[in-house]
This record gives C-alpha cells, structure tokens and sequence, in this order.
C-alpha cells in the first residue's frame, strides 16, 4: 500500500512545540488515525502514550477524570515530569473532553497533547467553548495529498 504524505504533516509538526493542543478532525475513512500514528513515529526526542478511544478499556481509563487520575496516568506511562506527548485517537467517543483536554492545558504545560476526532457537529461543540485559545484544529478530508 503506498501512502501519501499529507500537506498538514509538516505544519503540524512544527506546532509541537507551541502550547495548544493540536486537533486533527475529519470524516470517516480519511486517513486521521494513520496520520497521527505516523507524526507519532516521526517524534523520537520525546517520550509519547498512544490512547485509542474505540477501545472500552481506554474510555473506562479516562472517563472519571480529574487533576489526580491524570497525574496517575502519566505517572504509569513515566513523561509526568518530563515532556511528552500525549495522543488521543477518536476523543469524541470520551465524554466531557472539553474539560479533559482543558486540564491538561491549563495543569500539564509540558505535556503535547494531540487528538483525532469525528467532524460532528457534537464534538466542534464540546470541545469549543471550553478551549477557546488552547487549541489549533487541522481539518483532514481526503484531498489534501501529495505524493
């Protein structure tokens, strides 16, 4: 299978370092997860976790959040007091993840939290007022390729 480089790569790349939280929405089928795992390949001077939400597990691991579970979390995975990455995969299926994201904004600054998410009207809205100026979205359709 041959796969394409996609524009929004290189720019998202070079928002790591910036503090927002960086939200890769789109429909079904365009290729979100691939490209999040691939950015996350591509990040090797930074600790990483990977979290898919159509897994029960992960939803039931994050679903009764707070400052404490978070600190839990990252205790576990070892980048709590380092800089790490944290990546979300198809976060709308999580409830409340305005504020799940917003916490670790505002409490974990050394963490680079990256998220896919459906392009439903449901997950824009969650995630809209609670992190207005903590986030920068990327939208992926299908189009938006080269080779």
């Amino acid at each position: 299978m041959m796969l394409y480089k996609r524009l929004i790569q290189e720019n998202i790349l070079k928002e790591l370092n910036a503090p927002e939280i960086i939200i890769i929405n789109g429909p079904r089928r365009v290729g979100k997860t691939t490209l999040l795992k691939t950015i996350g390949q591509q990040v090797t001077d930074k600790k990483n976790a990977y979290f898919d939400f159509t897994d029960p597990a992960i939803i039931k691991l994050w679903q009764d959040f707070s400052q404490e579970k978070i600190k839990a979390v990252l205790d576990d995975i070892g980048i709590r007091n380092e800089s790490g990455i944290i990546f979300f995969d198809e976060i709308q299926y999580l409830r409340n993840i305005g504020l799940l994201l917003k916490l670790f904004y505002d409490h974990f600054p050394k963490i680079k939290v990256l998220a896919t998410g459906s392009s439903s009207f449901l997950f824009l809205h969650d995630i809209g007022d609670s992190l207005a100026g903590r986030k920068k979205m990327f939208p992926l359709d299908s189009c938006r390729l080269r080779k």
